[in-house]
């Protein structure tokens, strides 16, 4: 499988997916890694961005890789048509498994290993604006 225009060229081929940018580089991942992959709007404008989530190598301190990609008007389609056959192909999911981090704010984990000691009232009160603008926000 192949995806590409101009100065960007992404491929699916025994196993690895391949982003390769021209002029600046090469990224090449072992499907098996991806835990997601989908097509979403735009941070930068309008559009689309292809968007793929790997974990990291088992036994290691690494972080998941997130690779974005901005797609040119003309290759939407295709790029949509890529990211089908590989959630069909490969058992590549639209989107990740949720983490600890996707399952919300918690304000002081219950958890025995935690130290808590009383808050100051500013740091309640700004607190509290936080959560209600991000309630407001996602509204």
């Amino acid at each position: 499988m192949r995806l590409e225009w101009p100065g960007f060229h992404l491929a699916c081929e025994e196993g690895r997916l391949e982003f390769s940018w021209s002029g600046a580089g090469v990224l090449e991942m072992g499907v098996e890694r991806c835990e997601a992959a989908m097509c979403r709007g735009s941070e930068t404008g309008g559009g689309l961005q292809l968007v793929f989530r790997f974990r990291p190598v088992p036994d290691s301190a690494a972080s998941p890789t997130v690779v974005r990609v901005d797609v040119p008007n003309q290759y939407e389609q295709s790029a949509l048509s890529f990211v089908e056959r590989l959630w069909h192909q490969h058992q590549v999911p639209d989107r990740p498994e949720p983490t600890v981090e996707d399952t919300g704010l918690e304000r002081v984990p219950d958890d025995p290993e935690w130290f808590v000691a009383p808050v100051h009232p500013a740091s309640e009160e700004l607190f509290r604006d936080v959560m209600i603008r991000i309630a407001d926000d996602g509204a």
